[in-house]
């Protein structure tokens, strides 16, 4: 998080900076002994956190708080004060941080992990500002009228359609093509009139619920565009057609699109034409959760290693990498019942639905870890 440091103490500044500038979390972009020459470089420097001493001359922490949060109310403030009095002017403002002086690298990971937590729902509240919501992954829901209601459909092909056409995100899709999918046991004549029928009532059903639609047709096709509504979907499709590297920049904002899977596409309405892209989505989730996995390892951040190891072995009981990775993980927590209970599990499975041992540098691994605890 871009990170700007307010001290009118330049000693004590110091040495704020040489703890924050250690924390993986924080990028310092800006540190200022001056509150007023600050708030003139605010919108050049654009921070995410303000760590801002209170007792200043010329303008207090308290009025320079304030400032920001008329600048942009998702700017996060962490007030560093000498005085816990201070700690009830805090709630006058957008934050309920705040450190005693001085500053020690404890106090600071306790506060980075609230700013986190806060980051993530700021992020996506920011982005997907839309109170209409399409839900696709691990259920199938829509949700209209500023997010208020859930959408009831007529009829089961009028809501297949709009899945479809949510799939499709606008692209133009042939009307024959709809009519086989849809009515494939009807004749060309009928088909086509339960085509045009359907496409009506959609029509009238999602201007009911205050979804904005544009289901257009030309020459023989139909196209879907839908305006004024969130789709988790389309959410991690974005993700998932973007090349990246792992790093504190775009990670949070990965974990935040990840969150949003919850199971499979359409959750349990089995659409023969979204196989292929549930299974391509399940497969990039899985590959995302575990280099997640090993980010967080090689971070030293063993809590969000087991977390994210563990999501994915839900999902792939007997994936070996991962087992020797959550048992690494326990491993630095000194936590033997659980290395020995996540291997006797997987021994379980493997025998019981492949007739197989775990293989040998899994057993090596486990033995050596027993070994050492």
């Amino acid at each position: 998080m871009r990170t700007i440091i307010v001290d009118d103490n330049p000693l004590i500044l110091e040495i704020e900076k040489n703890i924050i500038s250690k924390n993986e979390y924080l990028n310092i972009v800006g540190e200022f002994y001056n509150g007023n020459k600050f708030l003139k470089s605010l919108s050049k420097l654009k921070p995410d956190v303000v760590f801002l001493d209170i007792e200043m001359p010329e303008i207090n922490g308290i009025e320079i708080a304030e400032k920001v949060e008329e600048f942009n109310e998702n700017i996060q403030i962490v007030f560093l004060t000498s005085y816990e009095k201070y700690a009830m002017e805090a709630f006058k403002v957008n934050t309920i941080n705040y450190i005693l002086k001085p500053l020690t690298k404890e106090m600071l990971d306790v506060t980075v992990k609230r700013l986190l937590k806060y980051r993530k729902k700021s992020i996506y509240f920011t982005e997907n500002s839309y109170k209409n919501q399409i839900i696709t992954l691990g259920n199938f829901e829509v949700y209209g009228n500023d997010g208020k209601e859930v959408v009831k459909w007529p009829t089961i092909k009028e809501e297949e359609l709009f899945a479809y056409f949510i799939y499709l995100r606008g692209e133009k899709v042939d009307k024959w093509k709809l009519c086989e999918m849809l009515w494939s046991n009807l004749t060309s004549e009928k088909a086509l009139h339960n085509l045009h029928n359907t496409i009506y009532r959609l029509k009238k059903t999602l201007k009911f619920y205050g979804i904005e639609n544009q289901i257009m047709h030309q020459q023989g096709s139909y196209s879907g565009i839908f305006g004024n509504i969130h789709c988790d979907l389309w959410e991690l499709e974005d993700l998932m057609n973007k090349k990246f590297i792992l790093n504190e920049p775009k990670i949070k904002n990965i974990e935040v699109i990840l969150s949003m899977y919850k199971g499979d596409l359409y959750g349990s309405k089995d659409y023969v034409w979204a196989i292929d892209l549930k299974e391509n989505i399940e497969k990039y989730y899985l590959n995302t959760i575990k280099a997640l996995s090993k980010y967080y390892y090689d971070k030293n951040l063993y809590y969000k290693t087991e977390e994210y190891t563990k999501k994915f072995l839900k999902l792939n009981p007997i994936d070996e990498d991962s087992i020797e990775l959550l048992m690494k993980t326990f491993y630095k927590f000194n936590d033997k019942l659980n290395i020995i209970t996540i291997y006797k599990n997987l021994e379980i499975i493997l025998k019981k639905e492949l007739d197989i041992e775990p293989r040998k540098s899994t057993k090596l691994l486990y033995l050596n870890l027993l070994e050492k605890l």
